[in-house]
C-alpha cells in the first residue's frame, strides 16, 4: 500500500514539473529582450531566475534550484548582451535536468 502523503508528494512533484517548461520559455523571452538590452527584461530575468532557484529546491528538485542559482550569480555580474548565448545554455541545461528529474519522479 503506498503512503498518501508520498503520494500526494509525488503528484506535487509532478504538477510542479509540468509547469517548468512554460517558465523556461519564459527566461528565453527574456533572454531575447536581454540580448535588445531591454532593462525590464533584465530585471525579469532576476526575479524569475530567484523564483526558480527557490520553488525547484522547495520540490527537491536540487539541479534545477542549482542551475537556476549559478544563472542568478551570472546575471549579477552585469554581464554584456553580447554574453546572452552563456544564459541560453544555462537554460538548456535546466531543461535537461527537468528531464531527467520527471524521469526519477515518474519511475
Amino acid at each position: 500500500m503506498t503512503d498518501p502523503v508520498e503520494s500526494a508528494f509525488k503528484a506535487l512533484r509532478l504538477e510542479y514539473l509540468a509547469s517548468v517548461p512554460a517558465r523556461l520559455e519564459e527566461l528565453r523571452a527574456d533572454i531575447t529582450g536581454f540580448r535588445a538590452g531591454h532593462r525590464d527584461d533584465i530585471d525579469s530575468l532576476k526575479v524569475r531566475l530567484h523564483r526558480l532557484a527557490g520553488s525547484g529546491g522547495s520540490y527537491g528538485f536540487l539541479d534545477l534550484s542549482s542551475l537556476a542559482r549559478e544563472a542568478e550569480r551570472w546575471l549579477a555580474r552585469f554581464p554584456s548582451p553580447g554574453e546572452a548565448d552563456q544564459l541560453e545554455v544555462m537554460v538548456d541545461r535546466m531543461e535537461k535536468a527537468v528531464e531527467e528529474a520527471g524521469k526519477r519522479v515518474s519511475g
